[in-house]
């Protein structure tokens, strides 16, 4: 059973690899994502020590994490972040600057949970071991002489069950950065 499993799991990883090269091609060719395009960073954004990632969601930077280990930002909307090759052991800080974007992908995560589930406090399903919400993003890979350091952008659409998750469009990228960044497009 075991091995049984891990071969879906080697087919289902080969099969999102082949989806991230198809993805990459419809980003360049119909959302015009092309060599050229770029990011306008306009504000600074502050990242934490042994951090490597800045997030921003209806066009304000969020923290990642609070007090309470929670993430700021919603994750079943869209959003984006920004992030670092190398977390440091001090606050990293991303000036507002331009970033030359030099490939697109896409990718797949999912949450799986880890215990079994009670809902409604009726019934109980035993979900762990499975996924339960996913996420498909768009990665743009970010290059800069001046900050070498920063190596993406990351944009999703928002968590969602996995017959319901979408791909980010480009409005919903432009006004998840707002005015904190711009994507300038060449075509």
């Amino acid at each position: 059973m075991l091995r049984y499993m891990l071969q879906i799991s080697i087919l289902l990883v080969a099969g999102l690899a082949g989806c991230s090269t198809l993805a990459s091609d419809l980003w360049g060719s119909h959302y015009g994502i092309g060599k050229g395009s770029k990011v306008i960073l306009h504000v600074p954004l502050t990242i934490d020590a042994r951090d490597h990632q800045a997030f921003i969601q209806g066009g304000e930077v969020k923290k990642e994490k609070t007090a309470a280990y929670n993430s700021s930002y919603n994750e079943y909307y869209p959003f984006c972040y920004f992030e670092i090759r190398s977390p440091s052991n001090q606050p990293e800080t991303i000036s507002p600057g331009e970033f030359e974007i030099t490939r697109v992908t896409a990718d797949e995560t999912e949450i799986v949970q880890s215990k079994p589930v009670r809902v409604a406090s009726l019934f109980h399903f035993d979900l762990a071991g499975t996924p339960s919400q996913i996420v498909e993003t768009v990665i743009m890979e970010l290059r800069s002489d001046a900050q070498p350091n920063v190596e993406q952008l990351v944009c999703a659409d928002g968590f969602a069950d996995p017959g319901q998750v979408v791909m980010p469009t480009l409005k919903q990228i432009r006004d998840t950065l707002g005015s904190v960044a711009t994507l300038e497009l060449v075509h």
